[in-house]
């Protein structure tokens, strides 16, 4: 009896240990566990409410919002935008997607002006310093970021 119920507890761990890697590795869209069918080219990570209503204004990117600041399941991406509320977020962010693909764009918002300097020093391409708009969003990347 004793052997069944550990054998049992064993089984009902790794079956959560596995859950969990599949669940973790599942890119975030709107909030849900939504794979992206085309592979995206441009990355959204943070305060995105206004693109669904402006997303005209991105037509010309396959894009992908996360919720959460892991480049794990993107490769090839054109671009990445990090306009969370943490500012050390969306550092680590750029700083992982030019470690990925040093000719990747990144536009970073940069909450904290004391941080600017550190942005800039990490080679981030855009700092801003308000969150944009999908149009403004995507002038920036008409304008190649430079």
């Amino acid at each position: 009896m004793g052997i069944i119920l550990i054998v049992v507890g064993v089984s009902v761990l790794v079956l959560g240990f596995y859950l969990k890697c599949q669940f973790d590795s599942f890119p975030i869209k709107n909030g849900g566990t939504d794979v992206p069918k085309v592979r995206p080219d441009l990355l959204i990570y943070g305060q995105f409410d206004d693109f669904e209503a402006e997303s005209n204004s991105l037509a010309n990117h396959q894009f992908a919002k996360i919720l959460t600041p892991n480049l794990e399941n993107y490769s090839h991406l054109y671009a990445v935008v990090a306009i969370g509320e943490n500012d050390i977020e969306n550092l680590m962010l750029c700083t992982q997607a030019k470690r990925k693909n040093s000719s990747c764009l990144t536009i970073a918002l940069c909450n904290e002006i004391i941080y600017e300097k550190l942005f800039h020093d990490v080679s981030v391409d855009k700092v801003i310093h308000t969150s944009p708009s999908a149009e403004i969003l995507a002038d920036l990347l008409r304008s190649d970021g430079k």
